[in-house]
């Protein structure tokens, strides 16, 4: 019989022996205590398995079997984390039987291979990976237990879901929607899914659960589930809704406007917490996929009706942004961070052009759009994402990489004009302007995976310190009146030897003295070197300014051999390069000038080529790289082979924004592979307004919902198709259009669209649509030609028609909007 310890720990009470064990925060501690005796066993055990990592299948049986021998262990449980990579994924599906059984677990992680991960991250293979949990129906039986059964996790609080169903669910939530009714869960963050389901709420169930705090990452999100879903909590707190900025095959985004949050009823779902909601963030999601905004009239109104929001991060593209600068400024709003992740995507190697778009939306917003009565303590942030420039280059020095910084990030004129109008709202307002960084120069995508490394938050610019940037004092270069001041007061003088301004920064007062740089001149150091980074930018610019030449033709190596003609030497091309040696001089001069250089000499690509420069140097975003160079090989290979083609979707290059490509594309007056065809290459050629373009009361994309090109070539291949192929281009009007528009705006649509359309080149292309009974045609912008149409068989008489000078209508109305038209 063993008798109580007459000294040492066995002797303490069990609280007092539970409040030491509390303060032990190392595993193997803990597991070498318990194993000393059944009392510090029985003691211990609940502090081991409190909270738990699963890294592999393996660790996971191991777990499964040590629960299977003491049935009280799952209720030991508050934290698990199943983080597994798919190499290890074998046994993890031990655990689903347990979960349903942990009673007290407050804090779930399921994290499962996406398509971010190294297997999926080359060479185009296809996702398939899945979760080995089932999380759908762990989540359900949450909420909906079966028959006879407790509910599963009745105390969860928590839950971050990172996980892919099998087959066709792989993006979907499916009978998991029934998390947002869970009676404990407080904090839900969502990642790569489609934020989309049905609920079912009644009126009994809502402002009845707990969540405090909604996180959506990488998601494509239906405003329309949205809504009900922010229509359960009590009292949201905050809301963070990030729509996908990385597409994946299978997972695009939905382009219905009223499904996505270019809807009103985005504006109305947030009201539905107005009274506690006070910290949201919204980034609208790839700027190539995004819808046109639907206009809240009274948008801002509904924006202001936000009382309690103090913090607000917003993407440039986001349509709450527009609202924004509307007057819909919260009253209580404290913070306002501006995010560029979304413009960032395609802008290349155009890190100067971003930095303009970002500068100047925040002068304007900041001199037109605040409100007087601006809280006292306003902060406006500006956060830059990190981006694929800065690995480009190496940058040993720190400070030449500061200078490097300010000068790419930052247009100071405008960031001084910004602080000191924030100044001018409140002494105590704030002004800052940060970027993202990856320590060791690999960068990730969100949802950040176990092992992955996390990005920092690097400061660059606080108006707190008016004149500094990237740690750099700029007050003697950019404070006119301050350096006169020091001139008078003799504290400042000016080095005649090399006429660059010199000085330190010597006490609080900003006292300054000047530091003769008087040290003789060797062989080993030369003077452009020895001027302070600043003073070497504007060399810079100056040598950039200098060239006339822009632009830069890239040709490809043709297999049939290049041309010896001086014409296509890129020196005898590009006379006046001579600069581009400054480049290849030393590791600085390439850090420093040679980014400068590419972003104003944009190479241009023949358009022939454009698949072959972007299969070399591809896209930031995968799906858009597809499919542009999808189109163009379809449509050359039409040309090339001579052969009548089904319809080519040629949308998806219409509505890419080439300006925010690195490259331009140009064609050849006759490319020599059709100098036979004499014609060009058939691609509508956009005017700079084209995208601004309303028709029927919405923009071009609502209304024309196809564009396609056809080609259809008779004769034999070894005949000439000059005289007897046809080339047209077809518009497919939306249903709407179809079912409600008038023959007169059907005529307008159609007029509107091909005035502000133009063909490159002098080639005819004719552009046709059809939309019920109505069928028009028009060649090169000239006369249009219109008919009514009885049956789809007339219609085909109307293509092969010889008369072009005439407009024929079967109804007045037809004919009233023919007389509007310039035959």
């Amino acid at each position: 019989m063993l008798g109580p310890a007459e000294n040492g720990l066995l002797r303490l009470v069990d609280e007092l022996l539970l409040n030491i064990i509390d303060h032990i925060d190392n595993q193997d501690a803990l597991c070498s205590l318990s194993a000393t005796c059944t009392r510090f066993q029985g003691l211990v055990e609940p502090y081991i398995w409190r909270k738990l990592e699963v890294l592999t299948g393996d660790h996971a049986r191991n777990i499964a079997t040590a629960l299977d021998k003491r049935d009280d262990r799952t209720d030991y449980i508050q934290d698990l984390a199943i983080r597994y990579n798919d190499t290890y994924r074998d046994g993890v599906e031990e655990l689903n039987h347990f979960l349903s059984l942990m009673s007290k677990l407050r804090h779930l992680h399921i994290e499962s291979p996406c398509p971010n991960n190294v297997e999926w991250q080359h060479g185009g293979i296809y996702f398939d990976g899945y979760s080995r949990i089932d999380y759908t129906n762990l989540l359900a039986a949450s909420v909906y237990p079966r028959s006879g059964m407790p509910m599963t996790l009745p105390m969860l609080q928590s839950l971050t879901l990172h996980a892919h169903g099998s087959g066709d669910n792989k993006y979907k939530l499916g009978r998991a929607v029934a998390m947002f009714k869970h009676p404990s869960l407080q904090n839900i963050t969502l990642s790569c899914l489609d934020f989309d389901g049905e609920l079912g709420i009644s009126a009994s169930e809502t402002k009845t659960t707990p969540l405090r705090s909604l996180t959506l990452i990488e998601c494509n999100v239906n405003v329309k589930f949205l809504d009900e879903v922010l229509s359960l909590p009590k009292a949201l707190k905050e809301l963070s809704i990030g729509e996908r900025l990385h597409v994946f095959q299978e997972c695009q985004p939905s382009m219905d406007p009223e499904r996505r949050t270019s809807s009103r009823q985005f504006l109305l779902a947030l009201q539905k917490q107005a009274h506690s909601l006070q910290r949201l963030t919204h980034c609208g999601g790839h700027v190539g996929h995004l819808t046109p905004r639907d206009t809240d009239p009274e948008g801002a109104e509904k924006l202001r009706s936000l009382v309690d929001l103090e913090y607000l991060e917003l993407g440039f593209e986001s349509h709450l942004y527009y609202y924004l600068r509307q007057s819909g400024f919260p009253p209580a709003l404290r913070s306002l961070k501006m995010l560029d992740s979304a413009i960032s995507i395609n802008s290349g190697h155009d890190l100067r052009s971003l930095s303009d778009i970002a500068f100047r939306s925040l002068t304007s917003l900041v001199d037109v759009c605040l409100p007087r009565t601006l809280v006292d303590d306003f902060t406006l942030h500006l956060k830059f994402s990190d981006h694929s420039f800065f690995r480009l280059f190496e940058i040993v020095d720190a400070t030449e990489q500061a200078h490097l910084l300010s000068a790419l990030f930052f247009d100071r004129a405008a960031t001084y004009k910004i602080a000191s109008m924030l100044k001018s709202y409140s002494t105590n307002s704030h002004f800052l302007v940060s970027r993202e960084t990856f320590p060791s120069g690999k960068s990730f995508i969100p949802p950040y995976m176990h092992g992955e490394e996390l990005p920092v938050e690097e400061l660059m610019y606080t108006s707190d310190d008016f004149w500094r940037f990237n740690g750099i004092n700029y007050r003697i270069m950019d404070d006119e009146n301050w350096r006169d001041e020091l001139k008078k007061g003799k504290k400042l003088a000016i080095c005649k030897r090399y006429t660059v301004l010199s000085y330190e920064r010597m006490q609080t007062d900003m006292e300054v003295r000047v530091i003769m740089a008087d040290r003789p001149i060797t062989t080993t150091v030369s003077r452009l070197m020895a001027l302070p980074g600043e003073l070497r930018n504007r060399i810079y610019e100056a040598i950039i300014d200098d060239e006339t030449l822009k632009e830069i033709r890239l040709y490809r190596l043709r297999p049939y051999g290049q041309s010896s003609s001086s014409e296509r030497s890129l020196k005898d091309r590009n006379p006046r390069r001579q600069y581009l040696n400054l480049g290849q001089t030393n590791r600085m001069f390439r850090s420093e000038f040679m980014p400068l250089y590419m972003t104003a000499h944009r190479p241009l690509v023949a358009m022939e080529d454009v698949p072959y420069y972007l299969e070399a140097f591809p896209l930031p975003d995968p799906a858009l790289t597809a499919s542009i160079t999808t189109v163009l090989v379809d449509l050359f290979r039409v040309f090339e082979a001579k052969i009548t083609t089904p319809a080519i979707h040629i949308l998806p290059l219409l509505r890419t924004d080439w300006s925010m490509f690195s490259f331009s594309i140009f064609a050849y007056k006759i490319p020599l592979r059709w100098r036979e065809v004499t014609r060009e290459f058939p691609l509508l050629l956009l005017e700079n307004s084209y995208h601004d373009l309303a028709l029927y009361g919405g923009s071009w994309e609502e209304t024309i919902t196809a564009i396609y090109f056809f080609r259809r070539c008779p004769m034999p291949y070894d005949h000439s198709c000059k005289d007897h192929d046809e080339h047209w281009i077809e518009l497919q009007l939306s249903a709407k259009i179809d079912a409600e528009a008038s023959d007169f705006e059907k005529l307008r649509i159609f007029r509107n669209f091909v005035n502000r359309t133009q063909v490159g080149g002098g080639w005819r292309v004719e552009i046709r649509c059809i939309s019920g009974r109505l069928s028009m045609s028009c060649v090169s912008r000239k006369a249009i030609i219109a008919k009514n149409l009885g049956t789809v068989k007339k219609a085909c008489k109307v293509w092969f028609a010889k008369s072009r000078r005439y407009i024929l209508a079967a109804k007045e109305e037809t004919s009233k909007a023919a007389r509007n038209v310039s035959v």
